[in-house]
């Protein structure tokens, strides 16, 4: 029977982070390890698909589970840990059909209703906090470690604002200089990050580092610095949120922020809804012929 471990943003970030860090050291061989920005989810084994788990899945996938309900970055992150740990191990057949299938409705929900439709990701939401502190930002000198889907998404935000001095960095000097180029910016090695804090105004990171990369040593003293840290578990230690001139915001202080300003599409969520719930009903009743 294929089975689910999962923490979610139901849970405290702490406790998420913890989670991540015991279940890294121990996952399946033959399993799906689905990371977000609001849950760490481990599915494994063979044979049948309880229907709470097929459930959990197509809802997830449809934005339906996020925190932010409707965010469609959910469903490329679910996307992309299947293709990762199909490329990597021999998938039981019905843990192919189970992602398979979640890819399909979670298109389907956003091809159907509007659920999707005016909603509020992880990258909108973290701009919309940074505009809302600091204002203009086309003079803004902006840091952003890490280079994936999400901080992709916020240098396209970014540039939408007309900011023009954007620094990339990651632990793959390579990577950053290609979306640099790619999206316009400078990357820089991240051993230079120290140097490049004392011109920084706006710090994004949403690296996937097991631990802190930016500490307490690194951040200048003398310089207002907003820090927007989206990363499970955390790139920045706590204590830089000490220093009197900077203001540090978490992926929890993003999505509150967020939730505050949202309205939530009521008929479009019972719509997609209803996809989901047709969907499973047709996944059961394909596995129990198999």
């Amino acid at each position: 029977m294929v089975t689910l471990e999962t923490k979610d943003h139901r849970r405290p970030l702490a406790e998420r982070e913890q989670f991540m860090a015991e279940i890294r050291s121990r996952i399946p061989a033959c399993s799906v390890y689905v990371q977000t920005c609001n849950r760490v989810e481990i599915y494994s084994g063979d044979g049948d698909v309880p229907r709470p788990t097929a459930m959990h899945l197509f809802r997830m996938a449809s934005g339906l589970e996020s925190r932010l309900i409707g965010e469609t970055a959910v469903l490329g992150q679910v996307k992309q840990a299947y293709q990762q740990a199909a490329a990597l191990f021999p998938l039981p057949k019905n843990l192919h059909r189970l992602f398979q299938t979640a890819l399909k409705v979670g298109k389907r929900v956003r091809t159907e209703t509007g659920l999707s439709r005016g909603a509020v990701g992880h990258s909108q939401a973290a701009v919309n906090l940074i505009r809302n502190l600091a204002g203009d930002l086309s003079q803004a000198h902006i840091t952003i470690l890490g280079v994936n889907r999400l901080n992709r998404s916020i240098v396209k935000y970014l540039a939408d604002q007309a900011c023009q001095t954007i620094f990339l960095s990651t632990r793959s000097y390579d990577k950053a200089l290609s979306l640099s180029q790619e999206l316009g910016g400078q990357a820089f090695p991240l051993e230079e990050l120290p140097r490049h804090l004392a011109h920084t105004d706006v710090l994004i990171s949403a690296t996937s580092a097991p631990h802190a990369v930016v500490r307490y040593g690194d951040v200048p003293r003398d310089r207002d610095l907003i820090i927007v840290d989206l990363a499970v578990p955390r790139d920045v230690e706590a204590t830089v949120g000490t220093l009197p001139k900077v203001r540090l915001f978490n992926l929890e202080d993003v999505e509150t922020l967020a939730l505050s300003e949202t309205k939530l599409r009521t008929g479009e969520i019972a719509a997609a809804e209803r996809i989901v719930t047709e969907e499973v009903e047709s996944f059961l009743y394909a596995q129990a012929q198999n």
